[in-house]
C-alpha cells in the first residue's frame, strides 16, 4: 500500500486433511488479510481417494521408491485414509467426496479453493460430487482429530490448560 503496489490476492498452498500445517499461520494470514486460497493436492496425491489402500497395496500398484508415493504414503496418512473411507461409506458416497467437502467446510479459515487433479471425466464427476456432500459436526470432528497437527508455540502454549488455569484464574 504504501508504494502503490497492488496487493495480494491470491496464496496457493498445499492444504488437505493430510498437510494442516498452513493453519499454523497461512491461513490466519490470508483470513485477515482478505486473501483467497487455492489448495494443490487437496486428496494427498490419490490417498484420501483411497487409490492405496490396503488392498491395493496388496497388489503392489505403486512403488515404494518412487519419491511422490513414498511421501504422501505412510502410516499417519493411511489412518486418515481410512476413516475418510468408513465416512464415505456411512454416507455413501466417494472418499474424494468426503476429504474434498472437509476442505469446504474449513471455510471459517477464509476462502479455499481445491485444486483438483482429475485425470479423467469420471474423476472430474466424481469430485464435483463433493458440493453435494454435507458433514455432520460428528464426521467433521472425526476427520479433524485423526488428522489434527500440533500448532506449535505459541498456540499449543496458550491453549493449554496450564494458562488457563493461571492467567485466566481457570475463568478462560
Amino acid at each position: 500500500e504504501l508504494q502503490g503496489w497492488s496487493p495480494f490476492i491470491g496464496l496457493q498452498i498445499m492444504y488437505s486433511l493430510m498437510e494442516r500445517s498452513p493453519e499454523r499461520d497461512l491461513l490466519p494470514m490470508a483470513r485477515h488479510l482478505d486473501i483467497g486460497v487455492t489448495a494443490w493436492s487437496p486428496l494427498g496425491g490419490g490417498v484420501l481417494s483411497g487409490k492405496y489402500s490396503d488392498e491395493i497395496q496388496k497388489q503392489k500398484r505403486f512403488d515404494p521408491n518412487n519419491p511422490m508415493t513414498s511421501g504422501f504414503v505412510n502410516e499417519r496418512n493411511l489412518s486418515i485414509a481410512k476413516e475418510v473411507q468408513i465416512i464415505a461409506t456411512e454416507k455413501n458416497n466417494t472418499p474424494s467426496q468426503v476429504a474434498l467437502s472437509w476442505l469446504r467446510h474449513r471455510g471459517d479459515r477464509g476462502v479455499i479453493i481445491p485444486i483438483v487433479g482429475a485425470r479423467s471425466r469420471v474423476q472430474m464427476r466424481d469430485n464435483l460430487g463433493s458440493l453435494d456432500v454435507n458433514l455432520s459436526p460428528a464426521q467433521l470432528k472425526r476427520l479433524d482429530e485423526i488428522s489434527k497437527i500440533e500448532l506449535g508455540f505459541p498456540y499449543d502454549f496458550l491453549s493449554s490448560d496450564m494458562i488457563k488455569t493461571l492467567l485466566y484464574g481457570n475463568t478462560y
